[in-house]
């Protein structure tokens, strides 16, 4: 059973916003940079996108029927876009297995996505069973610790009472 530290007391720390609230110039900033950015990145698609379909048919696969050229030339930007969105270390697992090469489909990448998504998703799944234990131990754990402050506050009272109380015929406390 894995036991769960408690989480340390913390005070209250100060709302950092309150002392230096943002500037409108940084948020504006910020949205300049992001209109920037995907400006720049739905350019990126639309010319390569449009090269794929009336450049590449004509200089990559220009031995092979109009259309299959077409679709080995839509594949490639398929397989390409597919790619881009991977991070660094999918794209060095998908490096790792041969999935970076021309003779790749796009269902092998998808399916080498899909595999490593579930693979994220499973390892951030919470286990609710041991959740549910720790709470219970947990519960035990507060229920005997009430009573030992139970026990403890009768023996304070009682104690104090000793030490109030007169002392009685024969020198007995």
């Amino acid at each position: 059973m894995t036991t769960l530290a408690s989480p340390p007391a913390v005070a209250h720390l100060p709302d950092v916003h309150a002392a230096h609230p943002p500037k409108k110039q940084s948020i504006k900033r910020v949205a300049g940079a992001s209109l920037a950015g995907t400006t720049l990145e739905y350019y990126d698609h639309f010319v390569y996108g449009s090269a794929a379909a009336l450049v590449f048919p004509h200089v990559f696969f220009s031995g092979a029927d109009p259309v299959v050229a077409m679709l080995l030339s839509l594949a490639s930007y398929s397989v390409a876009y597919q790619l881009c969105v991977m991070g660094a270390g999918d794209f060095a697992e998908a490096k790792r297995r041969g999935l970076v090469s021309p003779s790749v489909t796009r269902a092998a990448i998808i399916a080498f996505r899909r595999e490593r998504q579930r693979a994220a998703e499973t390892s951030t799944r919470v286990d609710e069973a041991g959740l549910r234990a720790e709470a219970q131990r947990l519960g035990n754990r507060i229920a005997q610790l009430q009573a030992e402050i139970r026990t403890l506050e009768r023996r304070r009272v009682e104690i104090a009472r000793l030490l109030t109380s007169e002392p009685e015929e024969g020198g007995k406390a």
